[in-house]
């Protein structure tokens, strides 16, 4: 009897609705607020934000790589409160960390 093969699950689609609104949100970052973003394997942290002391120079944002469209929508967007409020002043950097459930006792 031969062995039976899984097939890996499909890639999650994602809505082109979706990614176009993200890409027209991250062009807004870079063109109005001097945010450019970049993905990386980032662990248990879900973006950074870091302000260069030379307000002249742009911000920025890497997003964790295994995010979805709509996470990133809602760092695109959690970044452009952030940068509205002013909390990114120079060399602070704002991490969001991953929800995590807390350990049992």
């Amino acid at each position: 009897m031969a062995a039976e093969m899984t097939r890996p699950l499909p890639v999650r689609a994602e809505s082109n609705t979706l990614l176009s609104f993200e890409e027209r949100l991250r062009s807004y970052l870079d063109e109005r607020l001097q945010v450019r973003t970049r993905s990386a394997r980032l662990g248990g942290i879900r973006a950074l934000l870091v302000s260069p002391a030379d307000r002249d120079r742009p911000k920025g944002l890497v997003i964790d790589e295994r995010a979805t469209a709509a996470e990133r929508v809602y760092l695109y967007l959690h970044v452009a409160a952030h940068i509205a409020l002013g909390h990114n002043i120079p060399l602070v950097t704002i991490v969001e960390a991953e929800d995590v459930a807390p350990a049992d006792e």
